[in-house]
């Protein structure tokens, strides 16, 4: 029997149908689709991937709400993952007053680019719990975009890696 109540042999063959993959992978994918749903906030993550079979972009399953799709499938280099909200986010910290956090702006940064240069999720739980943890409003640039910053911040603390 699997997670979901039925003969693993009519699972894999409804699998096998539906999405062309057996039932380790697809709870495999489940299981990292999850992982990244809870870790990293939606606005940090691209909102397309490209579908390797048909060449176009689907929905990203790393995000809440989007459908599946196999990740065997899907070409997930890190520059297809990322948005470019996460650099521009770092890029808004103010020098000065991110060192009240007892760290630096150019930690963050490096951080921020082993992050989205990688896709390994790990990457990502450093920068938040190292980097994010203490950010506040006030550690921002005076010339920052408030509303962006407030929702960044608002998803960064809705995540489950703290």
């Amino acid at each position: 029997m699997t997670m979901f109540c039925l003969p693993r042999d009519l699972f894999n063959l409804m699998l096998s149908f539906v999405y062309e993959c057996e039932s380790t992978e697809f709870i495999a994918d489940l299981n990292f689709y999850i992982a990244w749903q809870k870790a990293v906030p939606p606005m940090f993550l691209s909102a397309s991937l490209l579908d390797t079979r048909f060449w176009y972009g689907v929905a990203n399953p790393m995000l809440p709400y989007h459908p599946y799709t196999p990740r065997k499938f899907l070409r997930m280099e890190p520059a297809d993952i990322w948005a470019a909200t996460l650099p521009a986010f770092v890029n808004m910290i103010c020098r000065e007053r991110v060192r009240e956090t007892r760290t630096y702006k150019g930690c963050i940064q490096r951080w921020t680019n082993d992050c989205v240069s990688n896709r390994h999720l790990e990457y990502y739980v450093l920068l938040s719990s190292k980097g994010f943890k203490k950010l506040t409003a006030d550690h921002f640039v005076s010339s920052h975009h408030p509303f962006f910053v407030q929702e960044a911040l608002r998803q960064v603390r809705s995540s489950s890696v703290f």
